[in-house]
């Protein structure tokens, strides 16, 4: 009856820990940004936050982990954008800190017009290329 009592209890010990090794190296993988856990952050995670915040479909084990990319406890709208605006480049990395401005510059960069000579009566031309 002792050996029955000390195996089990070596199984339920060894059941324990391997739970919490598992447990542990899932919260050790977490990539903020990668809200559908496929190991990179893509368009396709922003797109899984749209459809939970709509309704469409329901968030997986790490939406909130994962998805909260501006770090305001929450998963919002703009944790998408954000995810979006990292992909197109125009934020360096994630998580991207709280009140971080989702929209684009109101200024227009400055672009040199290309000057071209006049013509027979005096007319120049100006084009804009960038």
């Amino acid at each position: 009856m002792t050996l029955v009592k000390s195996m089990m209890a070596v199984i339920a010990s060894t059941l324990i820990i391997f739970a919490f090794a598992v447990s542990n190296t899932a919260a050790e993988k977490t990539i903020i940004g990668d809200v559908d856990g496929d190991g990179s952050v893509t368009v396709q995670d922003a797109t899984v936050i749209q459809n939970v915040l709509a309704n469409i479909k329901e968030p997986g084990d790490n939406y909130t982990e994962a998805g909260d990319v501006d770090n305001d406890g929450e998963v919002t709208s703009n944790d998408a954008t954000l995810i979006l605006r990292y992909k197109a480049g125009l934020i360096p990395s994630l998580p991207f800190g709280p009140n971080v401005p989702t929209t684009a510059p109101t200024t227009a960069p400055t672009v040199a017009p290309t000057v071209f000579p006049t013509d027979s009566q005096g007319w120049g031309q100006i084009i804009y290329r960038p």
